[in-house]
């Protein structure tokens, strides 16, 4: 019934072979989520401005100022309407949420 001829291996791997997993390299300029997601948005807006609006810091320093979890949000609604002008609906989003947290914080208790 079972008369498959069975050999035997050439040469046996170590089982450490078998579970290294390559880890791609992390680019030097990224350190934290906050620059990860900077660098999204830079690239997803096709953005290539090195200085002003529209550069990598200027990105960086609105989604610190408005938090990630709000960025997240703002890009996931982004991203289920595909709209093609993102970029613009983006920092229209960002400009509505940053005033109304202003109002908040103005607000009388």
């Amino acid at each position: 019934m079972y008369e498959e001829e069975y050999e035997e291996p050439k040469e046996i791997k170590p089982l450490a072979d078998f579970l290294r997993i390559p880890i791609p390299k992390k680019k030097s300029s990224i350190h934290s989520e906050y620059h990860e997601l900077a660098e999204i948005c830079y690239k997803q807006f096709g953005e290539t401005a090195k200085k002003g609006k529209g550069s990598f810091p200027f990105y960086l320093g609105f989604i610190q100022r408005l938090g990630l979890q709000s960025t997240y949000r703002i890009l996931a609604e982004l991203k289920e309407c595909g709209n093609s002008h993102a970029g613009k609906l983006f920092w229209w989003k960002l400009s509505q949420e940053l005033k109304a947290r202003k109002a908040r914080a103005i607000a009388p208790k």
